[in-house]
Formats: structure tokens, sequence, C-alpha cells
């Protein structure tokens, strides 16, 4: 049975697109409150001259949590314990529907090294998946307010992997976290990143300070300098090497 297509929101339209982000909407969110949430904070439509920006919109599940009701989930949860087993036939799916989606944008032109994945809390999740797990060609990953389990599948793929090819190569990683976070706590995103990082996975831990909840005008500001240091205007890059 043939997987459905993912709906997505993006940003507006200029010819010139030469690398794509794929920005996943985390739990109580969807592709187009994210979108409008990062307009309202940057007074501007958070997009790049030569990047295009696509918000994927999860398609709806039975939430355990939820008592079994439909949400807009990227994956399905028994709890929110950070050490709560990963619900991996939901991840693969979804893996799957945005798989489907990156073998489109290859096919239009652009090249897996020239995707960025990320989101917010379980849309960071998905994209860590997908990074490391299937797409590790891609540029890099980024997580807002968001981590792993201390026994992900995640960590396990990139030890087994590292074990067999000691010279593979994985994203770069981002990970931002508010110090007072209430959802997605310090300790917890630290320790992600720390595993990350004794896994020598490329990586960058940035703290912030006073939102609680949500993302930071400063936090995006720092994304979107990262997302042009990881995927560069290779127009740019041609003229100063001349």
């Amino acid at each position: 049975m043939a997987l459905p297509r993912l709906k997505t929101v993006i940003t507006r339209e200029r010819f010139y697109k030469t690398a794509v982000v794929l920005f996943f909407h985390g739990e109580e969110g969807s592709a187009q409150a994210v979108k409008d949430n990062l307009k309202s904070l940057l007074l501007k439509n958070f997009d790049f001259d030569h990047i295009r920006v696509i918000y994927p919109q999860a398609p709806e599940i039975p939430y355990t949590i939820e008592g079994k009701q439909l949400r807009s989930v990227w994956f399905d949860r028994k709890t929110y314990s950070p050490t709560c087993p990963e619900q991996m036939d939901s991840i693969e799916r979804s893996c799957s529907l945005v798989k489907q989606l990156v073998n489109d944008l290859v096919t239009s032109g652009i090249r897996k090294e020239r995707i960025v994945l990320g989101g917010l809390d379980m849309g960071a999740q998905l994209a860590m998946h997908l990074g490391y797990r299937y797409l590790p060609e891609v540029a890099g990953i980024f997580g807002l307010s968001s981590h792993l389990s201390p026994t992900s599948t995640v960590y396990h793929h990139i030890l087994k992997q590292k074990q067999a090819n000691k010279d593979v190569k994985f994203p770069k990683l981002l990970l931002c976290n508010d110090h007072e976070d209430r959802k997605v706590t310090f300790k917890w995103a630290s320790l992600t990143a720390e595993c990350f990082m004794d896994l020598d996975i490329e990586s960058e831990f940035q703290v912030y300070y006073g939102t609680e909840e949500g993302v930071s005008l400063y936090e995006l500001v720092n994304l979107r300098d990262w997302i042009l240091d990881v995927l560069p205007d290779e127009k740019l890059d041609t003229k100063n090497k001349k």
C-alpha cells in the first residue's frame, strides 16, 4: 500500500533555491502554526535568499497519552517520561513519509548534502532519527527544546555504524534549550547533547534564559546564522573563489 504524501507549508517562493530546510512542528503545534509563530517573533518570514523552508504537517494518529484520540503528531507516546521506550512503529512510519518527501526534493534537483532537518520537541526527535539513522548525507540537524531517551535507537545506530567503519560521517548537530524550560528540562536536553558528543558527533549545545517555553528571538537569530553556515549560498562561494 502506497504511503500518503505529507502535506506541507512553504515560505514564499523565489526562483533561485539551492537548498532546503525541513522544519518539523512539535506536539502542540502544526506546520502553519510554526511558520506563523516564527514570523511573529522575527516580524518577517523565517526564510533565506537561496534556501527554501518547508514545514511538513504530521498526519493524524491515535495518541496514547490522550486516550487514543486522533492527534497530528509525529509518533505515539505512552508517557512524557524522558526514559519512556520509543514507539518505533509510529516513528518508522513518519521516517518513511519524510524520506519520500526528501526523495521528491532530490528528484527536483536538491542534493541531500544541501538539506537541513530540524524542529521543535518531538519534531526535533524525528529529525534526529532521520538524520542519524536514514539520511546521514544531510548537512545538519537542529533541535529546539528537545531531547532523546538515553536508550534511544539513534545512539545505538551511530555506535554500530562507527564500530563497522571508524570513518563514517554524520551530520553536525545544533541543540538549543532554555535553562528553565518546564517541558524539556535542561537536565535532559544537556544529557542528549552529551550523548551525541560522547559519540564524536560534531555538536553544539546552546542554552538560553528567560523563555521557559517556546522559542526566543535570540534563539531564532542564532539558528538562522547556523543554517547559513551549514548551507552557504553556493553562488557567493563560487564568486569568492574566483
